[in-house]
């Protein structure tokens, strides 16, 4: 089973929608589901970790007030993974499952042994060989789904 949670942010944790104002700030609307059970996951000794391509503050802050990891301004989701835990912490694909929805998730959905999507995901992505769909849409209970079925079907209860 995995020790290791990548999730991406926007069309995950999100619906993949934002607002910005007119002085340039940006607001998200996260799940609360989502981020209860990945904070959950991580109180219970799960490495969770938010990755993300952009750098707003809401993010930053959401996470902060979650108590989980950001990995913020990560254009090579794959090439940070493997050079951060891969090969510095001698972590396995095996140990990992990577929760994405776009076409620039592709790369570690594809390596992660434990590989999950929203319904709403890019088709690239919900055509993945083995990946897991959940019945929500990215921003709507997708992740607690997810997470709900793999631990379910692998006989674990993590609450």
């Amino acid at each position: 089973m995995f020790n290791h949670i990548f999730c991406d942010v926007d069309g995950v944790l999100t619906d993949g929608g934002y607002l910005i104002d007119h002085l340039g700030n940006v607001s998200k609307s996260f799940n609360t589901r989502d981020m209860h059970i990945l904070s959950v996951l991580s109180q219970k000794g799960y490495k969770v970790f938010c990755i993300t391509g952009s750098d707003d503050k809401c993010t930053l802050k959401k996470m902060e007030m979650m108590n989980l990891q950001l990995i913020q301004n990560c254009s090579d989701k794959k090439a940070y993974i493997k050079s951060m835990f891969i090969e510095k912490f001698s972590c396995s694909w095996d140990e990992i499952l990577f929760i994405g929805d776009g076409i620039n998730d592709i790369d570690c959905l594809c390596l992660a042994k434990y590989k999950a999507c929203p319904l709403d995901s890019s088709p690239f992505v919900l055509n993945i060989d083995g990946i897991n769909i959940s019945n929500a849409c990215g921003g709507h209970g997708c992740v607690e789904d997810i997470v709900y079925n793999l631990f379910n079907n692998n006989g674990i209860n993590i609450l």
